[in-house]
């Protein structure tokens, strides 16, 4: 994640460099393409290569655990969408500031952003953490809890009119309870 805002501060600084304050869109085609190329992206992106084998490795002790390729691929997705959205952001702030003053909204606009970046970079990477963890427990946790649960639930899904079943599924509502708290639990694991 340290790698990707640093190559979004490297497309800031190319764009900068090239003066392109004075007619931003026309130098926002290239940031538009660092945000969604997974080719100017790649060396953060492969940072997470690192991660398949202990992932797989994981998946001999846990075999219900989903696939470490899905878990890593959607890192790499969210990563991406990140850059993305910096670079969205610092279109509308650089835009915003060079109404104020042109010589100083590129630096505005990209402490801005950077600090968004490194926030939104720093829960991601926990959540990316936590997602691994959920996909370790959740599957037996899941295998011992349903034949618990589900006679306890059905009275309750059973109860809900049929006009109200479209909206309400207390099955899912059920799964989404246990998901938050047992993502709050890892959450504690995580914290300094």
């Amino acid at each position: 994640m340290t790698e990707l805002v640093s190559l979004f501060e490297a497309q800031i600084k190319e764009f900068e460099a090239k003066g392109e304050v004075s007619n931003p869109d026309a130098g926002f085609r290239n940031l538009d393409y660092y945000g969604r190329s997974w080719w100017s992206q790649r060396p953060a992106l492969s940072k997470l290569d690192v991660m398949y084998a202990p992932l797989w490795l994981l998946r001999e002790i846990f075999p219900d655990m989903d696939s470490p390729w899905r878990l890593l691929w959607n890192a790499q997705d969210q990563m991406m969408k990140f850059s993305d959205n910096a670079v969205y952001t610092f279109q509308v702030k650089l835009k915003e500031f060079a109404e104020q003053d042109a010589s100083t909204a590129v630096q505005k606009a990209r402490d801005e952003v950077i600090h968004d970046f490194n926030k939104d970079v720093n829960r991601a990477t926990t959540m990316f953490y936590i997602n691994i963890v959920k996909e370790l427990i959740m599957p037996p946790f899941n295998k011992l809890t349903s034949p618990l649960t589900k006679p306890l639930i059905e009275p309750i899904a059973s109860a809900v009119p049929d006009a109200m079943k479209q909206f309400i599924d207390v099955f899912k509502e059920y799964e989404l309870v246990v998901d938050s708290i047992i993502t709050g639990l890892i959450k504690n694991l995580f914290k300094d």
